[in-house]
C-alpha cells in the first residue's frame, strides 16, 4: 500500500483502498516510481518495495526465478495480477476481477446503432482476461497484452498509464470526473459526467462539425462566385459590392451557429 499510495492506475487504487479498509492510515513513500504499464518501484527507509506484473522485474533488477509456481498456477486462470516484492524478495501477490464499467455494455450498442461496424477493445491485460471482459460487452474482437506505446487511433482512459495512448492518438478521450489529471491533459474530448455511452454522442457531434465545416465551404465559395460575376458583369458597383461582401460574411456564421444547439 506504501508503494501504491500515489500511483493512479486502476489497479493500484483497487489495493490502496483494499490496505486503507484493514490497517487505516498509509505512510507516504520516501521515493517512488512508476513505470508505465509494469508497475512501481518505491522505497521506505531502508526498504525497497516494488509492485508490478513480470514486466517489472527487469527495472527492478529482479530475477524471474523470485516468482514461485503456485502464482503462476493461480494467474493461469486468467484474472488480472499483481506480485509484491520486499527488498528484491517476493512476498505475496494479488489477484483481481477485472470488471467492466456498468455503462460499457450498453456503451457498445450505441455505438453499433450509429452505425460503427467494427469495434476492436485494445488493453494491457492478459488474453484471458480481456476474452472475459469482450465476451462480457459483446466485443468480437480485442487485442491484449498492449502497451501504452501501442494505442489505437482512438483512445478512451481514465488512468495515468493512459495518457502516452491518449496523447499518441489522433483522438484521445478522457474520463473527466473519475479520470487522472494526466490523462485529461493529454486527451483531445473529456465526457463530463463519466459515462461511456457518451462517446456515441461525441461521434455524432464531430460528424456534424464535419458537415457544417463542408457547409461553410460551400456557401463561401459559391457567394464569392456569384459576387464576383455580378461584379464582372457591371451590375454591382465598388460600394455594393463591399456590401455583398460584407453581408454574405456572415452566412457561414449562421450556418455554424447550428452547433450551439447542441447539449
Amino acid at each position: 500500500a506504501v508503494a501504491e499510495k500515489f500511483s493512479e492506475h486502476a489497479v493500484a487504487r483497487a489495493i490502496f483502498r483494499e490496505a486503507m479498509k484493514r490497517v487505516g492510515e498509509i505512510p507516504d513513500p520516501d521515493e517512488f516510481k512508476v513505470y508505465g504499464g509494469s508497475g512501481v518501484i518505491a522505497r521506505r527507509g531502508n526498504d525497497e518495495i516494488v509492485i508490478g506484473d513480470e514486466s517489472i522485474l527487469v527495472p527492478a533488477g529482479i530475477s524471474e526465478s523470485a516468482i514461485k509456481d503456485k502464482y503462476k498456477e493461480l494467474f493461469a486462470a486468467g484474472r488480472a495480477k499483481a506480485y509484491a516484492f520486499l527488498n528484491k524478495k517476493l512476498i505475496g501477490a494479488f489477484v483481481l476481477d477485472d470488471i467492466p464499467r456498468p455503462e460499457a455494455a450498453e456503451s457498445i450498442k450505441k455505438l453499433t446503432d450509429i452505425g460503427v461496424r467494427r469495434i476492436i477493445m485494445f488493453t494491457g491485460d492478459n488474453p484471458r482476461v480481456a476474452a472475459d471482459v469482450a465476451r462480457a460487452l459483446g466485443i468480437k474482437e480485442f487485442r491484449a497484452s498492449m502497451s501504452p506505446e501501442e494505442g489505437p487511433v482512438g483512445m478512451v482512459g481514465d488512468g495515468i498509464n493512459d495518457a502516452p495512448a491518449l496523447a499518441r492518438a489522433n483522438i484521445g478521450i478522457a474520463m473527466g470526473g473519475t479520470g487522472t489529471a494526466v490523462a485529461v491533459e493529454a486527451a483531445d474530448a473529456i465526457i463530463l459526467p463519466d459515462d461511456l455511452g457518451r462517446i456515441s454522442e461525441i461521434i455524432l457531434l464531430g460528424r456534424k462539425t464535419l458537415s457544417v465545416i463542408k457547409g461553410d465551404i460551400v456557401i463561401w465559395f459559391f457567394s464569392n462566385a456569384i459576387g464576383f460575376a455580378l461584379v464582372f458583369s457591371g451590375v454591382f458597383g465598388p460600394a455594393l459590392a463591399a456590401f455583398y461582401n460584407f453581408i454574405t460574411d456572415f452566412l457561414p456564421l449562421i450556418n455554424s451557429a447550428r452547433l450551439f444547439r447542441e447539449k
